[in-house]
C-alpha cells in the first residue's frame, strides 16, 4: 500500500500555513483502515476487497483521533468522515458508522 504515515506534523503544518492565509480546512478521511472500497479512492486497488474488510471501529477512532487533535485548530472548518464509500457496504453499517463518528 502506497501510504506511509502517520504524517500528523504534516497536517498540523498545513493548518498553520492555511490560517495564516486565512484559508479554511476540511479534513477527509480519504483512506479508511482496510478500505471502504477496493478502488484507487482509498489510496489502493483490490479487486478482492470485501465490505468485512473495512475496519469500522478503527475508522472511528481515526476521527475521534483527527476531532482531538486538530478540532479546535483555527483554521479547521469540518471533518469529512468517510470518502467514496463502496455501494456493497450495507447502508445500516454506513448510518451506524456516521453516526459514531458524528458523536465523537
Amino acid at each position: 500500500r502506497p501510504y506511509d504515515g502517520p504524517a500528523e506534523d504534516h497536517i498540523t503544518r498545513v493548518l498553520d500555513d492555511c490560517r495564516e492565509v486565512g484559508l479554511a480546512v476540511i479534513l477527509c478521511l480519504h483512506g479508511a483502515p482496510g478500505g471502504q472500497s477496493g478502488h484507487h479512492a482509498c489510496g489502493f486497488e483490490d479487486d478482492d476487497w470485501t465490505p468485512e474488510m473495512w475496519d469500522v471501529p478503527e475508522s472511528v477512532r481515526c476521527i475521534e483521533h483527527m476531532a482531538v487533535t486538530w478540532g479546535h485548530h483555527p483554521a479547521m472548518f469540518g471533518i469529512t468522515v468517510l470518502n467514496e464509500p463502496s455501494d456493497e457496504i450495507p447502508i445500516s453499517t454506513l448510518a451506524d458508522y456516521y453516526l459514531q463518528s458524528y458523536a465523537t
